[in-house]
């Protein structure tokens, strides 16, 4: 008897099972789309939590369905496999200067184009910044706030806006308070001041690979050499990769982005980025974190900085407003630790003297009246709406055989190509049409990653954004019959 009815329940899980993977073909649950919480499902369907959490289980082992933390189920979406590694990603452990083709220039120089569809540029649509909230703030600047906020502040900058970050790291990062944040030019110019504390020419950098454009062409700029380490699309950089480098190469310092990585989209687990920072700490090896992306996060809460598993005093982040709230403005910081503060304060100093007091003065405004978490909270779910409407028009309008993985967090997608496609030459094929994508070579020093491109979801998902997907798919279907 008790037999039977372990029979009974191992058919009825699997029944249920069979019915959700029928809908998810039917495409009644679509790409990407989150499933009904288990107790949904069993109020809906009058089937016991056992079975459906059974059923859950079958479908993500299947491959059909993947589990996020504090959040449920979702549909793997149509094209969603785990990625390969491309051969010029296997790094040989051997350091390199950084000898960049026409093709970077060429690319680059397109992204500024606003004539055209651009969708390789990590861009945000104006439309979704919150000006109405600026314009107000600006409106009710008194006489006197206005004298303060127009004359020169310390290098550290805006004491008031300082305080602000600070709040925002409680619970991520012990002891963070005003006095361990300088306020810089944005993210690029942290990063640009973190390396210049750590490196001279001919020195050796970690660097992930594939990894944001813009990196390379500071550390060709410094005559740095380029240790690439090859990195996953889920799950961030490899670690066995990264010790093996540190432990036979001399490192003068490394530069990770574990929190929805540009251009991969990736998050490191926190298992993970506990391994890492201590690897380095270990070694004495200080890391440039670039945290840009991370308040960007789909789920319930913010995923951890490298710096909060930090023993050594050895993690340097650097930061940003311009992927959430105002890229115009051009406000970022740097958290250096008291190991590095007074050189990275010596250098800020030297090459900026300060950053714009007026326009910290109008974050810190923003964000001390409670505008910018409920902005941001607004902003995570337009953008994770878009991303989904981009990854269903992939589904739709491009041919099987492409790869990716959908990130849970940012707004960029990092898509392998068919095998045969060159993601080069799809992007001067797509330059007449209008239509920019962000070519996989451009991602790093050896140039490699020729099947692979990015795409931005950070534009309104509208006719036109619709059309230019649609016409890359038809490109990509042409190369797969001339290849």
């Amino acid at each position: 008897m008790a037999e039977q009815k372990e029979k009974n329940k191992k058919f009825l899980y699997e029944s249920l099972a069979e019915e959700i993977r029928l809908k998810i073909s039917q495409k009644v649950f679509r790409p990407g789309e989150k499933l009904p919480s288990v107790r949904e499902m069993h109020k809906t369907m009058n089937k016991s939590i056992t079975t459906v959490s059974k059923a859950y289980v079958l479908l993500e082992s299947r491959g059909l369905i993947i589990a996020r933390d504090r959040s449920g189920y979702y549909v793997r979406a149509k094209n969603y496999f785990r990625m390969k590694r491309p051969e010029k990603s296997q790094s040989n452990l051997s350091p390199k200067l950084i000898r960049r083709s026409g093709i970077v220039e060429e690319v680059l120089d397109s992204l500024g184009d606003e004539s055209k569809v651009q969708l390789g540029v990590a861009y945000i649509s104006p439309r979704l910044f919150p000006f109405s909230q600026y314009t107000k703030i600006l409106k009710n600047l008194t006489q006197k706030e206005v004298r303060k906020a127009i004359v020169f502040d310390k290098p550290a900058g805006l004491l008031k806006l300082r305080q602000q970050i600070s709040l925002k790291y409680m619970g991520l990062v012990n002891n963070i308070g005003p006095d361990d944040i300088v306020i810089t030019n944005g993210c690029t110019e942290a990063l640009v001041i973190c390396l210049m504390a750590f490196l001279k020419k001919g020195d050796t950098v970690a660097i992930e690979v594939p990894s944001f454009y813009g990196i390379f062409t500071m550390l060709e700029n410094m005559g740095a050499l380029v240790l690439e380490i090859p990195t996953c699309p889920e799950h961030g950089v490899d670690y066995d990769a990264l010790k093996k480098a540190v432990e036979s190469k001399e490192i003068k310092c490394c530069i990770l982005n574990s929190n929805f990585h540009n251009p991969l989209g990736s998050l490191m687990s926190d298992s993970k980025k506990q391994k890492i920072v201590r690897l380095l700490n270990k070694h004495g090896i200080p890391l440039i974190e670039d945290d840009i992306y991370s308040e960007l996060y789909y789920e319930k809460q913010r995923p951890l900085p490298l710096k909060h598993f930090d023993a050594a005093d050895l993690v340097i982040t650097c930061s940003s407003f311009s992927k959430t709230l105002a890229p115009g403005l051009r406000v970022g910081w740097v958290i250096p630790g008291n190991k590095f503060k007074k050189e990275i304060l010596k250098i800020k100093s030297g090459m900026s003297i300060t950053t714009s007091t007026l326009d910290q003065y109008i974050l810190a405004k923003f964000i001390e009246t409670g505008l910018y978490d409920k902005h941001l909270r607004r902003f995570r779910n337009i953008l994770r709406k878009q991303l989904h409407l981009v990854v269903k028009a992939i589904d739709k309008y491009f041919p099987k055989g492409i790869r990716m993985v959908i990130p849970k967090g940012g707004f960029l997608l990092w898509i392998q190509l068919p095998k045969g496609v060159n993601s080069v030459e799809l992007y001067r094929n797509l330059l007449p049409e209008d239509i920019v994508i962000l070519p996989g070579p451009v991602c790093s020093s050896s140039e490699g990653f020729e099947d692979y491109i990015r795409l931005s979801c950070g534009s309104l998902f509208d006719e036109t954004m619709e059309n230019a997907l649609k016409t890359i798919g038809h490109h990509i279907k042409i190369s797969m019959k001339n290849r």
